[in-house]
């Protein structure tokens, strides 16, 4: 997930042309995320199912997060997946 993680990165930086602070945003929302699924047993993004992303926005719900800033997280993962649907890792 890792490797999969900087690969999105570096696109929105060089391809997309994101500030570093956009950038830096999509990388911490993305690590939450990350860790999330890690905690939940799942090892890649492509073994990653709808429910797990709900899991994941009940919990940052739960821990008192902005509706704002679950709508980013949320539109964080949805930029991810397309990359990786893209480059074929997920379908």
């Amino acid at each position: 997930m890792k490797q999969q993680l900087e690969e999105y990165l570096t696109y929105l930086a060089l391809e997309r042309g994101l500030s570093r602070t956009t950038c830096a945003s999509y990388a911490l929302d993305l690590s939450l995320f990350q860790g999330f699924l890690q905690q939940q047993g799942v090892a890649s993004f492509a073994a990653a199912e709808a429910a797990h992303i709900r899991d994941f926005l009940r919990h940052l719900k739960a821990g008192g997060r902005e509706a704002s800033t679950i709508a980013r997280k949320l539109s964080a993962i949805k930029g991810l997946y397309r990359f990786l649907e893209g480059q074929r890792v997920v379908l």
